[in-house]
């Protein structure tokens, strides 16, 4: 039970849009700012260049171990574990859980705990050096799963039906690559993004407002979880190669 290029794309595009939402983005130049101990000054790092990225790809590892060590694994196991009455539960309380996710991401329905975030306190030592950064990894990856965790459940959902470790790596590139970008712009991709993504609008239909305050981030999070959410519920997660395979690059397809 292998995942389809399909299925990554679905974990890589996750881990972007985890990337860019409210709740990450913002905060990713201070991020490298304390773990590097440079100053960030109008958005930019006031620090070298090879530094900063040395300390991104240790926080990147950092998260990745808990993402696929926890989450990956875990699934793997349990699905192992409880055959098919695994696959079953996840379909059925994935899918109404991702329809809900969805319902929230475009306004429509309100989980009060998606807008909390808790934060471990991780302060280590600036002696450690890039260990540091591999605990602030660590740390984050705990400390902001209320943030990201619908997009976690999307990935637990799809591992009902393929490998989760593969899903839960895809993922942590689709996160971590733009997260080291941002360190090699020197915290100037953040500033960037988050002039396109904070921008704001209202949906109407026949002249009248349908949703508002929608961004492109919301959105797309929001019909990427509605729709994952009803092929759970059909157990009919497999028409993703039908839909997005054709999609894809040649050289991808054939991978």
């Amino acid at each position: 039970m292998n995942p389809s290029n399909a299925n990554l794309s679905v974990a890589i595009l996750a881990g972007m849009l985890s990337f860019i939402s409210p709740c990450v983005l913002p905060l990713v130049p201070a991020y490298l700012g304390y773990m590097t101990g440079a100053t960030v000054q109008q958005g930019t790092l006031q620090a070298g260049r090879t530094a900063v990225l040395g300390h991104a790809l240790a926080f990147v590892w950092g998260f990745t171990l808990v993402f696929v060590a926890i989450f990956g694994i875990g699934a793997d196991l349990l699905r192992t574990a409880l055959g098919p009455a695994y696959r079953t539960s996840i379909q059925w309380i994935g899918g109404v859980l991702l329809i809900g996710f969805g319902l929230h991401f475009l306004g429509l329905f309100n989980f009060p705990w998606l807008d909390m975030t808790r934060k471990f306190d991780i302060r280590p030592s600036r002696r450690l050096g890039y260990a540091r950064s591999l605990l602030m990894g660590l740390g984050f990856a705990a400390g902001w799963t209320p943030c990201v965790g619908p997009f976690l459940g999307l990935l637990l959902g799809m591992s009902s039906n393929v490998a989760a470790v593969p899903l839960f790596v895809a993922y942590s590139l689709g996160l971590g690559v733009p997260f080291v970008l941002t360190a090699l712009s020197m915290g100037q991709l953040s500033r960037r993004l988050r002039r396109y993504t904070g921008r704001s609008f209202d949906l109407r239909l026949a002249g009248r407002t349908v949703l508002r305050d929608l961004n492109a981030v919301s959105m797309v999070s929001g019909l990427l979880m509605i729709g994952m959410g009803i092929l759970l519920l059909a157990n009919q997660v497999t028409m993703l190669n039908q839909w997005i395979a054709p999609l894809l690059p040649a050289w991808l397809q054939g991978i």
